[in-house]
């Protein structure tokens, strides 16, 4: 595992570690803010999305991936600057794997870029912005040969 990306998955299932750690390093590269980042990436379940999706958001539903900015002068001297936490949901992504029909593991690989570019400061919060963003996620996973069964509108 690259030691700029630690992965914990904390459900029962399948996770493509060697995916998720490539889709991580390929978001690092799209941005030359993040010559020297770190993520962590947690992979969990439905009830623990669901909770955590409460507890920040204050929204009880599943949420399919929630990122966390490590705050102001946490870095330690000699180390990466860490970006944040990236957590990714398993079932969600799952059933939005389903929906659009490619694998599990290329929807986490597409979660986790999505969380990832949040940190490294990309927004979705307006329309064109959205669009933006997809199409980067896209490029960045066509650099690893995912090739997702979802369009610019999701």
């Amino acid at each position: 595992m690259d030691p700029r990306v630690s992965l914990i998955n904390r459900t029962r299932r399948s996770v493509d570690t060697t995916l998720l750690e490539q889709a991580a390093e390929a978001a690092f590269s799209s941005s030359p803010a993040a010559t020297d980042a770190c993520v962590c990436l947690s992979v969990v379940g439905r009830r623990r999305m669901r909770a955590l999706n409460r507890q920040y958001h204050g929204c009880p539903e599943l949420t399919d991936v929630l990122a966390f900015a490590q705050e102001e002068g946490m870095t330690f001297p000699g180390e990466p600057a860490g970006l944040g936490d990236v957590v990714v949901s398993w079932d969600a992504a799952a059933e939005q794997a389903a929906e659009l029909g490619h694998s599990v593991q290329e929807e986490l690989a597409f979660l986790t870029v999505h969380g990832i570019l949040h940190l490294l400061g990309d927004e979705d919060d307006t329309p064109k912005k959205k669009r933006e963003m997809l199409a980067k996620q896209h490029r960045i996973l066509q650099q690893l040969g995912c090739t997702l069964g979802r369009g610019n509108s999701s």
